[in-house]
């Protein structure tokens, strides 16, 4: 019986500075996480299985090199995964309403989902071969619905 797996659309990851960056923003990460478990769907490229996003959140220990928003966009052709990470400063998240913070994680979430999905529209084969308008659109939708979650 040939049984197509399920296949995610996106894949969470996280690494914080600090003790500080967890406090604040590990509540976040988890409630995003976990949206992003409970809704996987399947999403059929040719070239990708899995689109991840890591967000690397500054704190105290390790500012990662002072960096902000989209960074280190990688394709692992063997694993089939496309990842990019997001450098979220200090200055995005310390004395800043919980309100502002989501929106700018929310921002910065839809802009590296944008750039992981415009690889794909330029690389994958399905994507243009197929034009797959349907397939971008679940994406998006995804997308938009695993972040109500960190929106306060």
């Amino acid at each position: 019986m040939n049984m197509a797996k399920k296949q995610r659309i996106i894949s969470t990851g996280s690494q914080f500075g600090g003790p500080d960056a967890w406090n604040e923003i590990g509540p976040f990460f988890n409630k995003w996480s976990e949206a992003i478990d409970q809704s996987n769907a399947g999403c059929f490229l040719k070239n990708v299985d899995c689109l991840t996003i890591i967000w690397r959140v500054a704190g105290k220990l390790n500012d990662f090199d002072g960096g902000e928003g989209c960074e280190r966009f990688e394709y692992q052709k063997k694993g089939h995964m496309l990842g990019i990470d997001l450098v979220v400063p200090v200055s995005s998240w310390a004395n800043v309403s919980k309100r502002n913070f989501s929106e700018y994680i929310y921002a910065q979430n839809r802009l590296c989902t944008e750039i992981l999905i415009d690889w794909c529209i330029d690389n994958d084969e399905f994507f243009k071969k197929k034009q797959a308008v349907n397939e971008i659109e679940k994406i998006l939708v995804f997308f938009e619905n695993s972040l109500e979650s960190v929106i306060v």
